[in-house]
C-alpha cells in the first residue's frame, strides 16, 4: 500500500461528549473524552490532556477556590450533561 493510499483511509472517532451547553449548539463550549484524554473546547480552542496532567495543572494554581465554585451557581445546577 502506498503512502497516499494509507492517508486516504477514514478513521472512526472515539470522541465521547460529556458536557455541552446549550445541548443542540455544536459550536458551544464542551468537555469530551478523546483517545483516553479529557478535552475542553472553549471559544473554538481545544486543549486535551491526560487526567494526571489536568490534576497537576490544578495543583499548580495557587488561588483559593471561591464559595460559588464549591457550592455551584444556580445556572450550573440547571445544566444537564449529555
Amino acid at each position: 500500500m502506498s503512502k497516499q493510499e494509507n492517508n486516504d483511509k477514514a478513521y472512526a472517532s472515539d470522541k465521547k461528549m460529556l458536557y455541552r451547553y446549550p445541548k443542540d449548539d455544536y459550536y458551544a463550549d464542551n468537555v469530551s473524552l478523546e483517545n483516553g484524554k479529557i478535552c475542553m473546547q472553549v471559544g473554538g480552542h481545544t486543549i486535551c490532556k491526560s487526567i494526571k496532567d489536568w490534576h497537576k495543572l490544578g495543583n499548580d494554581i495557587k488561588q483559593p477556590i471561591s464559595s460559588s465554585a464549591v457550592n455551584g451557581s444556580k445556572q450550573e445546577k440547571e445544566i444537564e450533561t449529555i
